[in-house]
C-alpha cells in the first residue's frame, strides 16, 4: 500500500511537470505588461521618448511603454539568426516588448536595434518575431525606424496597423502607416502612406525608452 502511494505521488509530480513546462515556455511570449507603462505626469517623464508633433496630429491619447529589461536567451538566438550576428563581434544593443498584433492569443515580440551595423542617418533596424509553441520565428524586418512605435486598433489582413515616425536622412518628418500584407509588414516606413493631418492617434507606443538614458540589452 505504501509503495502504491509513493508511485502515485511520483506520477502526480511527473504530470505536474509535464503540464507546467509547456506553459512556462509560452510565458516567455506573454503580452506587454502594464508594469512597463509610464505615467506621463510622473517623475519618469525624463526616461521616455515622446512622439513629435507633426501635421497637427493629435497624440494626447498615446500611452507610452518602456521596454522589457530581462534578457531572453531564445530571443537572443532568434536575433542572431535573423541578422547573422555573433556575440563579441557585433556591437549591438536592443530593446523589446511583447504585444498582441493578431488574435491567435500568442503575442508577437517587437525588437528595436541600436548599433552602427544596424543604424543610419534615417533611423535603425527593427524586427517582429512571432511566437509558435514557445519558439521565436521572424515575421518582419524593418529599416529606417525611429522609436517609439505606435500599435493601433485597426486591423489589415488579421494584424494591427503600426504607425512609425520617419525622420532624418533628408526625409521629411512624418508618420507612416505600416499595414500587414498577409505575409509580413513592409520593410521601409519612409515609402508607406502618410497619416492624414489632424488624425488622432490612439494606442500603446512601445519601446519608448530614451536610449541615451536606458542602454537596453547588449547582444
Amino acid at each position: 500500500m505504501k509503495k502504491h502511494k509513493i508511485l502515485l505521488i511520483i506520477g502526480c509530480i511527473i504530470c505536474t511537470i509535464g503540464f507546467n513546462c509547456p506553459k512556462s515556455i509560452i510565458m516567455n511570449c506573454k503580452s506587454i505588461s502594464v508594469n512597463n507603462m509610464l505615467n506621463l505626469k510622473g517623475s519618469n517623464d525624463k526616461n521616455i521618448m515622446k512622439f513629435n508633433s507633426v501635421d497637427n496630429i493629435d497624440l494626447s491619447e498615446v500611452t507610452y511603454f518602456i521596454s522589457e529589461s530581462t534578457r531572453d536567451p531564445r530571443l537572443n538566438e532568434a536575433i542572431a539568426k535573423a541578422y547573422n550576428l555573433e556575440k563579441g563581434k557585433h556591437n549591438i544593443r536592443y530593446y523589446f516588448n511583447r504585444v498582441q498584433l493578431n488574435n491567435d492569443m500568442e503575442p508577437e515580440t517587437f525588437v528595436y536595434f541600436i548599433g552602427s551595423e544596424l543604424c543610419g542617418t534615417g533611423g535603425c533596424s527593427a524586427a517582429i518575431f512571432s511566437c509558435k509553441n514557445g519558439e521565436y520565428e521572424l515575421l518582419s524586418k524593418f529599416t529606417l525606424v525611429n522609436n517609439p512605435i505606435l500599435i493601433t486598433n485597426n486591423f489589415t489582413n488579421g494584424y494591427r496597423d503600426i504607425i512609425m515616425f520617419v525622420s532624418g536622412g533628408g526625409i521629411e518628418d512624418s508618420y507612416r502607416i505600416m499595414k500587414f500584407d498577409g505575409s509580413r509588414y513592409p520593410e521601409n516606413p519612409s515609402i508607406q502612406p502618410k497619416v492624414k493631418p489632424g488624425t488622432k492617434l490612439i494606442g500603446p507606443a512601445i519601446i519608448a525608452d530614451d536610449i541615451t538614458k536606458n542602454l537596453g540589452i547588449e547582444f
